[in-house]
């Protein structure tokens, strides 16, 4: 009993820190079977760490990135920047015009992360985009990772639960492949829970971030999905 008091008042200072509300109902799953990998994963202060540890990872090998929720660009052009291989690829999945419906989010409301419908300018060849809600891309997504012949590597940066999940299901049929969750503390964290329990697929979770002193929620997280 005592244990658990003290496990609470570690969460709830912790609480106050963090940046989603939603990491309250994410705690448990995040302490599950499932994620226990997270106990040996690399752990770095921000995300640059992370990132920079996923561009050393794959500095010297093709690999075929895929972004779903892209906004401004920002971490897209990091990676291609990053990992300049003359074979890699590039594809950034996003409507440009916000978050599509979000069912009562405690932080986050439709048409948030809206750029107008404007693409971001990303003078590199290899990098090209794929405009629309990803359940209206659904042809465009299995295009892209049935032309996949390099190492796949997904970046999640949906933000809510539906479209996380949505996609992880999408690609069920292209494992294994590596994946990068932007804030792996709250819905897509329970959006992999949701697919994991429901797949016969494992994961390895090999670096991540925290979003505060007490490493409660995890922020950037990076991990292998495999065939169990």
């Amino acid at each position: 009993m005592f244990e658990y008091f003290k496990l609470l008042i570690k969460f709830f200072v912790g609480f106050l820190k963090l940046r989603h509300v939603e990491s309250l109902q994410t705690y448990p799953i995040l302490k599950s079977k499932t994620f226990s990998s997270i106990k040996r994963a690399k752990k770095f202060v921000n995300t640059k760490g992370v990132r920079d540890f996923v561009i050393e990872k794959f500095q010297n090998q093709p690999i075929d990135f895929i972004e779903f929720g892209v906004h401004r660009g920002d971490s897209l052009s990091k990676f291609s920047k990053g990992l300049p291989h003359i074979d890699n690829t590039f594809t950034g999945f996003d409507s440009f015009q916000g978050l599509p419906e979000v069912y009562d989010h405690p932080s986050l409301k439709k048409g948030v992360f809206t750029t107008q419908g404007e693409l971001p300018d990303i003078k590199d060849s290899r990098v090209k985009f794929v405009k629309g809600y990803f359940n209206e891309k659904k042809n465009e997504i299995i295009e892209v990772c049935e032309k996949s012949k390099n190492t796949k590597l997904v970046h999640f940066d949906a933000d809510i639960y539906s479209s996380t999940l949505y996609v992880l299901f999408s690609l069920d049929n292209y494992t294994p492949y590596y994946a990068i969750f932007d804030q792996f503390g709250g819905d897509e964290a329970r959006a992999l829970y949701s697919y994991l329990t429901s797949a016969d697929k494992k994961i390895d979770i090999l670096a991540t971030s925290y979003v505060d002193k007490f490493n409660v929620s995890p922020g950037v997280t990076f991990m292998k999905i495999y065939n169990e």
